[in-house]
């Protein structure tokens, strides 16, 4: 792991080269940077960009550190936000009598929960995030439904069944009798990101591993999907939101 000094700070990176590069991607999480380079680009060019790029990469590094905070720790009260499909929402929390499950529902910028008027302190946390969740879940599996056709349509293929559940470490995957599973909590990213994620598991329907045909698979629909990843690396924290 290479590292430049920027500050009080040590900026560490990474660099990956491929035979198809020819510009260079910077792709930014909160500890580490991952540089995108052609494969004949010399070490002291790459490392003249990261420093020229030292202040964007710290005050980029600072954004998703904080952004990862305020995905965790949720108190589930009025005013706090909740990402949906890359916008911020407003949660209100109301009281309504005769409620007898927790009800979400999305009105203009807010997300209004109802819950029972008897809940206090835990069993009331818990009651909203059972709400946002089961929003979330519902809200992401109308509109993953929603996106694969128009995507299948354009690879020629079709999954054999599809799932949208909760994944620990995974944002979708799939399985060699070709079935897609995708992770609920994609549905916080913006609608590109979404499309991305559908987009990389219907194309290990045609190709199971990582290698060139699959990514150029991958780029015949969403050239920029290098950008892409880079988001989806940036904001890995989401996994672990709303758990």
């Amino acid at each position: 792991m290479r590292r430049i000094r920027y500050g009080n700070r040590d900026i560490h990176y990474d660099v990956k080269r491929g035979k198809r590069k020819k510009t260079v991607a910077i792709h930014v999480d909160a500890d580490t940077v991952t540089i995108m380079a052609p494969k004949r680009l010399a070490e002291d060019e790459i490392r003249q960009i990261i420093e020229k790029k030292a202040r964007w990469i710290y005050e980029r590094q600072e954004r998703i550190r904080a952004d990862s905070l305020n995905h965790i720790g949720k108190k589930y009260v009025s005013g706090e936000h909740f990402p949906y499909l890359g916008r911020q929402y407003c949660l209100e929390v109301i009281e309504r009598a005769g409620l007898v499950e927790p009800v979400c529902k999305r009105l203009g910028g807010c997300l209004q929960v109802s819950i029972r008027p008897d809940l206090r302190d835990e069993p009331r946390r818990e009651a909203v995030k059972r709400a946002l969740n089961d929003w979330y879940r519902k809200r992401a599996e109308i509109r993953i439904r929603e996106r694969i056709p128009f995507f299948a349509g354009q690879l020629g293929v079709f999954p054999q069944s599809i799932r949208i559940k909760e994944q620990k470490t995974q944002w979708g995957s799939c399985s060699r009798s070709g079935s897609v599973r995708f992770n609920w909590k994609i549905i916080m990213a913006p609608q590109s990101i979404v499309d991305y994620v559908i987009v990389h598991e219907l194309c290990h329907l045609i190709y199971n591993h990582h290698q060139t045909q699959f990514w150029e698979e991958v780029e015949s629909v969403i050239p920029d999907y290098e950008v892409k990843k880079g988001w989806l690396r940036e904001h890995n924290f989401i996994i672990n939101a709303l758990s």
